[in-house]
């Protein structure tokens, strides 16, 4: 399948390998991906593990778009949007697919059901495996920041 427009939403935090897949989805199946990246201020209601060690909005949008513009494929990026709390922008978006983790799924299922609550269609939501690392286990932003930034004992 091709999309016009594929979103993808985040923190982005440490660009890893799992994020990298997400986007070269999104170049590769659509011509325009939009891009919501969370906010100092919603990372202040969703509590993360070392929260505070994450890359300011700024560097990690623009590390955002420096990786995808080293892909073979010409994509658009329509201008990154801030993710607050809510997820209007996805549900108001004009976008066709949503490429989403499988920690992030229900997320999707959610805004479909207030796309359609409003109207509008249902987006193709595309779930991605997760990606490991050589140990086996899942690589996250979280085990990135606590090597990064926890002291052993």
């Amino acid at each position: 399948m091709y999309f016009k427009k594929i979103g993808v939403g985040g923190t982005f935090d440490r660009l890893h390998l799992g994020h990298k897949l997400i986007l070269d989805i999104a170049s590769f199946y659509s011509e325009i991906i939009h891009i919501g990246l969370i906010t100092k201020e919603y990372l202040e209601i969703k509590r993360k593990i070392l929260g505070e060690m994450i890359e300011p909005f700024e560097e990690r949008g623009r590390k955002l778009k420096n990786y995808i513009s080293t892909r073979n494929r010409v994509t658009q990026i329509t201008p990154i949007c801030k993710i607050n709390e809510d997820r209007e922008l996805a549900i108001n978006s004009d976008i066709n697919a949503l490429i989403v983790s499988q920690e992030t799924f229900p997320g999707a299922l959610v805004i479909n059901k207030s796309r359609k609550s409003r109207g509008k269609q249902d987006l193709t939501i595309i779930v991605l495996p997760y990606v490991l690392q050589e140990d086996k286990s899942v690589i996250r932003s979280t085990k990135i920041r606590q090597s990064l930034f926890q002291s052993v004992d």
